[in-house]
């Protein structure tokens, strides 16, 4: 769960002030993913939406449609949206991630599905 942690913990951070990501991609190779947050900016009416689902509990629905948007629009506007939609539940306590019936390790695993769905299959932090 450290490593989690670390990495969910980075995840804030390129958030804040954006991201320069190692990763390895599918064949092994080790790339580099830079881009600023704040120049890319996020789809504010996805996101706007997103947040409304959660704070009405249903993050399991809002997250489907997170998916449902990237798999129609693969951009770095919709990468840096995914980033922020999981920062916020990272940042939410379990007891509300609870209510809504989800977990800080399922923010982990939507976040890995989100970089493998934009070929990085691993971060090297």
């Amino acid at each position: 769960m450290i490593k989690n942690d670390y990495i969910l913990d980075q995840l804030e951070m390129m958030i804040k002030v954006g991201a320069k990501l190692l990763f390895k991609d599918k064949d092994g190779n080790e790339n580099i993913l830079i881009f600023k947050s704040e120049e890319i900016g996020i789809n504010k009416e996805l996101y706007n939406k997103l947040i409304a689902m959660i704070l009405n509990l249903d993050i399991n629905g809002a997250e489907n449609i997170l998916f449902d948007s990237i798999e129609k629009n693969k951009d770095l506007l919709h990468l840096n949206t995914a980033l922020t939609f999981y920062n916020y539940l990272y940042s939410l306590n379990r007891t509300i991630l609870q209510a809504g019936d989800f977990t800080r390790d399922e923010i982990k695993e939507g976040l890995d599905e989100i970089l493998e769905l934009y070929g990085i299959s691993e971060i090297m932090v």
